[in-house]
C-alpha cells in the first residue's frame, strides 16, 4: 500500500502493527515505517503482517495525522485433508480459498508432490475470489505404480501478487493385499453326500501376483477338494475363485482354506455339520437317598443319517456312587434313534459295599464311534434317609433285617424241636 502527503512537506508514516498504540521511532523494530520521502511522493510500505484493520500515524504530526486501513487476505484449506491412495492410483481432494476483510483477486494454486510423483493437477487454475466469497477447486493427485507403501504429503501453496499460503494433504499408500472368503460358509452334508462352496480371492490395493490355496480339516473328519490350488490376480483382474468340494464327512467341525503369497497368509473358516448322533439322557439330573437306586435313559439319536455303532462309558465322580450302562454298545440306525439305561446305586452300609456319603457328584458318560465323540455330564445328589423311612427302604437294611429274623425263628425251632434227656 502506499500513502501520500497533502500538505507538501516530506514525512515518514508509520503503521502500529502490534496494536499497542505506542508510537516508535523511526526504526521501527516491530510496527513498520515508510522511508522519508520529498513532497508528494507516494509513502510505500510491505504488508507482510496478517489482515485486520490497522492504524497509521505521521511521524512530523502524530497527532494530527492518523489514519487507520484495512489488511483484506484470503485463506487456504483442503477437504479431505487426508486421503488413502493405493499405488496406480488417484484420490480427489477439493481446495478451498476463503476471502478475508473483503478480498478480491485471482489465487494462483501449485502443488509439490514427493519425488518421483507426477504433478498433481487442478480442475481450475487460477481461481478468482470474490469479496467476502469462497471459491473451489478440484486437487487430483496421482500415486504411481511401485510406489512403497507408507505416509507421504502433498503441499498445496496459494498466492497472489503478495500474499502467500500453504495447506498439507496427507497421503497415505498400502500396501498390496488380498483377501479370502468363502460362499456359503456352512455346509451340510448328509451321509454319503458331498458339499461345495466357493472361495473367493479378491485383491486390494493394486495386489497383482500368484495366490496359493490350501485347505485343511481335522484328523479324520472328512476329504477336501480345491478345483484349483492356485489363482493369478492383476490389476485387471482383481478377483478369483476355486470350488472346494468336502466329501466323507463325520461330525461337525471346520475346514481351514488359506491363500498364501509370499509373507501374506489369511484364511477363512467353512463349517462343516457331517452326519453325527446326539445324546439325551431322562433325566437329565438324579437326586436319590442312601440306600436306594436310580435308572435313567440314555436316547442315541441320528443326525444328517448317521449309521453306526456307538460305544457307551459311565463313571462317576471321585467318592459318587457306582453307575452301570446296558448295553455298552448300541447300533443307531441312519433314521431313528436307539436307547441304553444307566443305573446309580447309592448303598448306605453292607460287607460288600462302600457307602456313598451324602452330597453332591457328577457322572460322565461317554458315548463313542471313531474319530466322533460326544460327552454328557449329569449332575447327581445323594441324601440322607428320612427318619425311619429311609432305613427300611434300604435293600441292604431290609436284607439285614431279614437274615436276623431267620437267625433267630431257627434257633427257636431248634430248641423246640431238640431231643428231651432222660434223668
Amino acid at each position: 500500500m502506499s500513502l501520500v502527503s497533502g500538505d507538501g512537506a516530506p514525512h515518514t508514516f508509520i503503521v502500529d502493527v502490534d496494536k499497542d498504540g505506542v508510537i516508535p521511532n523511526p526504526t521501527c523494530s516491530i510496527d513498520k515505517c515508510s522511508p522519508q520521502f520529498s513532497t508528494s511522493t507516494p509513502y510505500p510500505f510491505a504488508v507482510d503482517f496478517g489482515p485486520g484493520t490497522f492504524t497509521y500515524y505521521c511521524s512530523i504530526h502524530l497527532t494530527m495525522m492518523v489514519g487507520a486501513f484495512i489488511v483484506s487476505d484470503f485463506g487456504v484449506s483442503s477437504s479431505p485433508s487426508s486421503l488413502t491412495i493405493p499405488q496406480g492410483s488417484n484420490a480427489n481432494s477439493t481446495v478451498s480459498i476463503m476471502s478475508l476483510n473483503n478480498y478480491a483477486g485471482a489465487v494462483t494454486l501449485s502443488a509439490t508432490p514427493p519425488t518421483s510423483w507426477p504433478p498433481p493437477f487442478f480442475g481450475v487454475n487460477p481461481v478468482p475470489i470474490s469479496s467476502g466469497m469462497t471459491s473451489t477447486s478440484k486437487l487430483t493427485i496421482y500415486v504411481p505404480p511401485g510406489t512403497s507403501q507408507g505416509p507421504y504429503s502433498v503441499t498445496v501453496t496459494a498466492s497472489d501478487s503478495f500474499i502467500s499460503h500453504s495447506t498439507n494433504v496427507a497421503v497415505n499408500v498400502p500396501a498390496p493385499s488380498f483377501t479370502v472368503s468363502a460362499s456359503p460358509a456352512t455346509l451340510t452334508i448328509n451321509s454319503g453326500s458331498s458339499g461345495t462352496s466357493t472361495i473367493t480371492v479378491a485383491g486390494s490395493y493394486g495386489f497383482s501376483g500368484t495366490v496359493s490355496l490350501s485347505a485343511t480339516v481335522p484328523s479324520g473328519s472328512a476329504t477336501t477338494m480345491l478345483s484349483s490350488a492356485s489363482v493369478m490376480l492383476s490389476a485387471t483382474a482383481t478377483s478369483a475363485t476355486s470350488m472346494l468340494t468336502v466329501s466323507s464327512a463325520l461330525g461337525m467341525f471346520s475346514v481351514t482354506v488359506t491363500a498364501t503369497s509370499g509373507s501374506t497368509a489369511p484364511s477363512t473358516l467353512v463349517a462343516v455339520n457331517g452326519p453325527d448322533f446326539s445324546i439325551k439322557t431322562s433325566p437329565s439330573t438324579v437326586s436319590l437317598s442312601q440306600g436306594s437306586s436310580a435308572m435313567l435313559a440314555i436316547t442315541l439319536s441320528s443326525v444328517n443319517g448317521f449309521s453306526g455303532a456307538v460305544a457307551l462309558l459311565a463313571f462317576p465322580s471321585i467318592g459318587g456312587p457306582p453307575v452301570t450302562v446296558s448295553p455298552t454298545n448300541l447300533q443307531v440306525p441312519s433314521s431313528g434313534s436307539v436307547s441304553a439305561t444307566l443305573t446309580v446305586i447309592a448303598s448306605s452300609s453292607g460287607a460288600y459295599s462302600t457307602p456313598i456319603s451324602p452330597g453332591s457328584y457328577t457322572i460322565t458318560l461317554n458315548a463313542t464311534m471313531g474319530s466322533l465323540s460326544h460327552t454328557e455330564t449329569i449332575p447327581l445328589t445323594v441324601t440322607s434317609p428320612s427318619s425311619g423311612v429311609g432305613i427300611l427302604a434300604s435293600p441292604i437294611v431290609i436284607g439285614g433285617i431279614v437274615a436276623a429274623i431267620a437267625v433267630v425263628a431257627g434257633t427257636v425251632y431248634v430248641l423246640r424241636h431238640r431231643p428231651k434227656t432222660k434223668t
